[in-house]
């Protein structure tokens, strides 16, 4: 696989709880099912692990992870190691598949490692200053970005919150693109705009000259159905700060308005991939439209058909009414709805159930005509 052919897409939040991981997981689902692209899912939140849990992935599977690979790298350079070989390091130990049942697709995970006793001094102990500046770090760094790019069609970073060594490198180094999630309040806002000038001052020690990296903010975690007033107030405020990042042919707030991730209570239990449970949910909707913006961002076409907002369709469950959302004018949706036809007026019992509605439509048809006929002859 050409390096070209590959990108790799950090997912970043400058505060936690808007959702960030789910976003990145759903977005894998989408791009291995959906686009049968080969995605690696990389868990960088070293502190606060827990990208695998959207997999049904047990820490017992886990073996080894990033943090791990980082030491074995040190190990490699103590061995007096002067040069770097193409492969000199077996990427693919700390790497784990995982199961679904894409037809062409896939998705794997590096995850940040074995949650056990020793974890946690593994991460406190690992200084990425000194690793940058004693461990020639900006050249593995490199060389990873190489391995998982010849490997994947997508690699996915969840990267660590706040500014950080790590939040630095997902942000500045690694990435072709960054998605950037905020939740509309002040704080979330004022520290997104603070990683995008860093990403706009991308000649700092830690960037690779030929590294142009393109980003793309995201409002998440957004109430849209209550307090409508207060809505339209920061989704204005949100448009005047970062409508010029937005792309150029669309409208700073009906981008803001189609694009945000919504809050759905539902998924706060667990974890969850709205994809896969409800595809044609409002939370489910956002996901494919993040996804299709990374598409674009990356110049692939997005030509597949995925439901759009054109139309409602409404199921009675246990709840009450279900919303679904079904584009008529997808050529998927008319040959399933000229199928279903097909079927139902083929069946006998569908037929004497059309004759009887017809029947019944004639007969109300004729009382009203005679109450009008009546009500004219006879003042």
């Amino acid at each position: 696989m050409d390096n070209e052919d590959s990108k790799i897409v950090t997912f970043y939040s400058y505060k936690g709880g808007v959702g960030r991981s789910m976003a990145l997981a759903n977005v894998a689902w989408l791009l291995a099912g959906e686009f049968h692209k080969k995605v690696l899912v990389v868990d960088w939140d070293l502190e606060a692990p827990g990208l695998h849990k959207f997999f049904n992935m047990n820490n017992e599977k886990i073996e080894n992870g990033l943090i791990d690979l980082f030491y074995s790298y040190k190990d490699i350079v103590r061995q007096e190691i002067h040069s770097i070989e193409d492969e000199f390091m077996d990427i693919d130990k700390y790497i784990i598949p995982i199961s679904n049942d894409f037809i062409d697709g896939s998705i794997s995970i590096l995850p940040a490692g074995r949650n056990d006793e020793k974890y946690a001094t593994q991460v406190n102990n690992f200084d990425w200053d000194e690793f940058y500046k004693n461990w020639h770090g900006f050249g593995f760094i490199e060389y990873l970005k190489v391995q998982l790019k010849n490997k994947f069609d997508f690699v996915l970073i969840d990267s660590r919150t706040g500014v950080t060594d790590i939040g630095g490198i997902c942000t500045l180094q690694m990435p072709d693109l960054v998605v950037l999630l905020f939740s509309p309040n002040e704080q979330n806002i004022s520290g997104t705009e603070s990683i995008i000038n860093n990403i706009l001052k991308s000649s700092t020690k830690h960037i690779s000259n030929t590294n142009k990296i393109d980003f793309i903010p995201i409002p998440s975690r957004v109430e849209k159905y209550l307090e409508k007033e207060i809505l339209e107030e920061w989704e204005l405020k949100i448009a005047k700060r970062f409508g010029k990042y937005f792309p150029k042919n669309e409208d700073p707030i009906i981008f803001i308005k189609q694009k945000s991730i919504p809050y759905i209570g539902y998924y706060s239990f667990g974890e969850k991939l709205a994809v896969d449970d409800d595809i044609y949910g409002p939370l489910a909707y956002s996901y494919i439209e993040l996804t299709k913006i990374i598409l674009n961002k990356v110049d692939i076409l997005v030509d597949k058909h995925f439901p759009t907002r054109s139309s409602m369709i409404f199921g009675k469950t246990d709840d009450g009414l279900k919303r679904y959302t079904i584009n008529r004018a997808d050529p998927q949706f008319k040959e399933y709805f000229s199928k279903m036809l097909t079927t139902m007026f083929s069946d006998v019992k569908w037929q004497i159930m059309g004759l009887i509605l017809v029947l019944i439509a004639m007969l109300i048809s004729l009382k009203t005509s005679f109450f009008e006929f009546s009500s004219e002859s006879f003042p």
